[in-house]
């Protein structure tokens, strides 16, 4: 009995894997109902794992573009992960990038009070997030938690424009310096030029310079 035990619940394990991994599957190929058949097969009769059906469920929700349901269902994967685990972490990461993307759309329809609200969330959430969640096996969940939680307090408390600076008076000076010199050497090269023909193509021989009338004098 015992022997037929232990084959059982490695049957059983064996069986939960494969759903796992076509669940998996599923989510990178925006296979909604594929995600939820494996779902569906998680959640007959896991009694050790039982968060992994609503994690499974949930990415199938966020591959069919409901966000609301998609929500639900990783509140409850992550109520019922173990707190320390490696899935805790990525569920807890997903619930907070679909309350983030819930709170985006909410300030897309002009709707503020529901944006604040789930962002506000997703600060919750993410300043939750346990120690482990950073450790190397967690997949880096810990760093992404930080940078959502960031960009959520981000969009709660958005940095005002700085008032514009005032007029440097030493810079104001210098510029009109340059401006000047810019202005004169303008000026000097518009007299060279019309002084010796257009472009300077049209020098006359012997000097550069064009000969004078008689009565003209140089100076």
């Amino acid at each position: 009995m015992p022997v037929l035990l232990a084959l059982l619940i490695a049957a059983k394990l064996l069986f939960m894997v494969g759903a796992a991994d076509r669940a998996v599957v599923a989510f990178y190929a925006n296979d909604a109902a594929g995600g939820h058949q494996a779902a569906d097969t998680m959640a007959f009769g896991n009694i050790v794992e039982r968060h992994k059906a609503p994690f499974a469920r949930g990415d199938a929700w966020v591959v069919a573009g409901d966000l609301d349901q998609a929500r639900v269902a990783f509140e409850q994967a992550l109520e019922l992960a173990p707190a320390d685990s490696v899935d805790s972490c990525r569920i807890r990461v997903n619930l907070a990038l679909t309350h983030e993307k819930l709170g985006d759309a909410a300030h897309a329809n002009g709707d503020e009070t529901t944006a604040r609200e789930h962002w506000q969330q997703v600060v919750e959430i993410t300043d939750a997030t346990p120690p482990g969640c950073s450790e190397p096996e967690a997949d880096g969940t810990g760093q992404k938690a930080s940078e959502i939680g960031a960009r959520a307090k981000a969009k709660l408390d958005p940095p005002e424009n700085p008032p514009p600076s005032e007029p440097d008076p030493q810079k104001q000076q210098e510029q009109q310096q340059k401006q000047d010199e810019l202005d004169k050497k303008t000026e000097e090269n518009r007299l060279y030029r019309n002084a010796n023909g257009p472009d300077g193509a049209d020098l006359p021989p012997g000097g550069g310079r064009r000969s004078l009338p008689p009565h003209v004098k140089p100076w």
